[in-house]
């Protein structure tokens, strides 16, 4: 076991890092939110999709303005899954993961571990883009807050968001917002500090939190965990045999991720690159969507969709599992048969060996 006395050393605190993110933090005016009452959903205005920092296969990850989770047991490899999700966002891609756009700032926040191994892993994060290992990078911060009460903690959080509007915050280590992760009412309050702090800053919020102890629990721990699922938006599952890391989708408001990812870690403790792993029933739903007039049937009465609206035609035309209703359109358009645009629009492919 590591031992944690090297850690404590008396510590100078940097009041002026307080002082900036004093001034950075904006004051919520409730009075005057209540005047505008931006808090009502307006019909006659346009709500945009939500924006997703990565795809895989087509389907969208990590949604900004939004709160993401990621469990596992212990030494499951949450750590190097976050490693090579940070890589994709900063880099562009990683395996199958793909980001969807460019430049994007990413802060990661660790309660847990030493200042040491928060620097050994921003490096390996450094390595994966092919940025120099011992030189800062505009669009990357890391802290270590292990040495910070509760309190501490929460502001300085909110303060590095105030000051480098990252797209994506890693949060490793949620329970060390929480002075006891089984208290309902604490618990509560630090979902609707990221609730906030995601919305107002439009930022992906992903929070790592491990699971019970026991073999057959997988919730995660706590009051926190329970609220940390009912805010979420997606959750992932991180479970490790031998030396291949699989991570599942368990939770998706939205659009699901059918595909199970995979990957292992190499002689060098890098994370090999993230892959897709094919599945039987995957393969049984290609077989289908290559169906000759399977696709046609849809297109009849209607030349483009949505991807949510074709989904539901999908549903109403028989099959019964959303998440296969999903894979047949991603199959569909690995397969060449439909096309989708700029816009996010599907149509029929107009090749004839296509139709």
């Amino acid at each position: 076991m590591e031992n944690n006395r090297t850690d404590r050393q008396p510590r100078t605190v940097d009041f002026s890092l307080f002082d900036q993110i004093e001034k950075a933090v904006p004051a919520y005016d409730l009075d005057k939110a209540i005047q505008k009452r931006d808090y009502r959903i307006d019909l006659t205005q346009h709500y945009a999709d939500a924006e997703y920092l990565l795809t895989v296969d087509g389907i969208g990850m990590l949604a900004k303005g939004d709160i993401q989770a990621v469990k596992g047991k212990a030494k499951q490899g949450k750590t190097f899954f976050i490693t090579a999700l940070v890589a994709a966002v900063l880099n562009g891609k990683f395996g199958a993961l793909k980001a969807s756009g460019e430049d994007y700032r990413v802060l990661i926040v660790d309660t847990e571990q030493n200042m040491k191994n928060v620097a050994r892993n921003a490096r390996k994060i450094h390595r994966l883009c092919g940025w120099p290992e011992n030189e800062n990078h505009p669009r990357f911060s890391a802290v270590a807050l292990r040495g910070y009460n509760t309190d501490e903690r929460r502001e300085i959080l909110e303060g590095e968001i105030a000051l480098l509007k990252p797209d994506l915050v890693i949060l490793d280590g949620i329970k060390d917002l929480c002075r006891n992760i089984m208290d309902n009412p604490e618990s509560t309050d630090v979902l609707d500090l990221l609730s906030r702090l995601s919305q107002d800053n439009n930022t992906a919020i992903c929070c790592i939190l491990h699971e019970n102890k026991s073999s057959t629990d997988s919730n995660m721990r706590g009051h926190l965990g329970t609220e940390l699922i009912n805010k979420c938006t997606e959750e992932y599952q991180v479970t490790k045999k031998d030396n291949v890391i699989t991570i599942e989708q368990t939770v998706s408001r939205d659009a699901p991720l059918y595909d199970k990812l995979e990957f292992t870690i190499e002689e060098d403790g890098m994370p090999s690159e993230i892959a897709i792993a094919i599945k039987t029933q995957k393969n049984s739903i290609r077989k289908t969507i290559a169906k000759t007039d399977y696709w046609r049937q849809f297109f009849i009465n209607q030349s483009s969709y949505t991807r949510k609206e074709l989904h539901r035609i999908i549903m109403e035309s028989g099959e019964k599992n959303r998440t296969n209703a999903y894979a047949k359109i991603r199959a569909g358009l690995n397969e060449g048969k439909l096309t989708i645009d700029e816009k996010q629009i599907i149509t029929l492919t107009q090749k004839e060996d296509s139709i």
